[in-house]
């Protein structure tokens, strides 16, 4: 075979593709992590209880950071009986929209411990129950709640309590 042959050249080209994608199938892959932000975020958290004021229940478990909707967290207290709590911590947005990033919430309530969902329910269920709670959110609010799923035996126990016979 002369090295100007076009069957030189294309024999050359095959054998090349051939080895090229023998020693790329046969390499491990290394998965590159991409690198996330880490920004500084404030999480608030009030304790749920017949006398908390609306705003603290509404503003309860919200996380305020440049990763976030609201970069700001609002100025403590919210009121004379506001006993909500500001916790400042370094987050990753890997680990944020992993889901990895969430801390247990203190699950002081007058309902004693309670788990994320309870804790959930119970925040809405007290929301509704103040009377200047807006009419938009009452709607918006008894949407969250509907597809909850719950024990029956807990949202009795709430509703006993938020009528005051507990």
């Amino acid at each position: 075979m002369e090295l100007d042959s076009l069957q030189f050249w294309l024999f050359f080209f095959a054998a090349v593709f051939i080895l090229m994608f023998r020693s790329r199938k046969n390499r491990p892959t290394v998965a590159v992590k991409p690198r996330g932000v880490t920004a500084r975020v404030f999480s608030l958290h009030s304790p749920l209880h017949h006398d908390t004021p609306l705003a603290c229940l509404l503003d309860d478990t919200k996380r305020f950071g440049p990763l976030f909707q609201e970069k700001e967290p609002p100025v403590l207290p919210h009121g004379p009986s506001c006993e909500c709590v500001l916790t400042e911590s370094f987050i990753d947005s890997n680990q944020l929209y992993s889901g990895k990033a969430e801390k247990e919430v203190d699950p002081e309530t007058d309902l004693g411990p309670l788990g994320k969902l309870q804790r959930r329910y119970y925040r809405y269920r007290l929301i509704l129950s103040k009377p200047d709670c807006p009419v938009d959110q009452t709607e918006e609010i008894q949407n969250l709640i509907l597809p909850m799923d719950l024990d029956p035996k807990f949202q009795e126990q709430v509703n006993q309590h938020l009528e005051g016979k507990l």
